[in-house]
């Protein structure tokens, strides 16, 4: 049996130049209602994450104030906080029994990094304002 095609078969096997501009104008209208909605997720999903991270080092910091009796404090800034104890000038770290008010004070980052960013996208508005820094004393109530 000899298999013969006509000319209007051929070109019928092929995809015309209307249905490849009609698919790509389908895929670019599809397109720009998901970018914008990925976009927000993906900032939305930045937020909590650093909300989480937040609360995860105010917690961290009362616990190891409380675990090693001494001073911690978690300092605001725009783009992130810090969180520190408290030494004096002999690096040794300031505890209960230690006098906080002298001049020898500095601070040690007890964190694995020495600042937590917040990424560029996410603005730190706290509502109530907290006060700058937030400081635990060995006993974990705030000072």
């Amino acid at each position: 049996m000899r298999y013969t095609s006509s000319k209007t078969e051929l070109i019928r096997r092929g995809t015309t130049m209307v249905e490849l501009l009609t698919a790509a104008i389908l895929v670019s209208i599809v397109a720009s209602y998901i970018l914008p909605a990925a976009d927000s997720f993906y900032t939305s999903e930045q937020v909590t994450a650093a909300a989480s991270m937040l609360t995860a080092d105010v917690r961290y910091a009362r616990a190891y104030a409380i675990d090693r009796q001494a001073y911690v404090r978690l300092t605001f800034m725009p783009d992130g906080w810090l969180v520190q104890e408290a030494f004096d000038g002999a690096d040794e770290p300031l505890t209960a029994g230690s006098d906080f008010n002298h001049s020898d004070v500095y601070w040690q980052s007890i964190i694995d990094e020495p600042e937590r960013f917040v990424p560029a996208k996410v603005d730190l508005e706290f509502t109530p304002v907290p006060p700058p820094t937030v400081l635990f004393s060995p006993d974990g109530f705030l000072r």
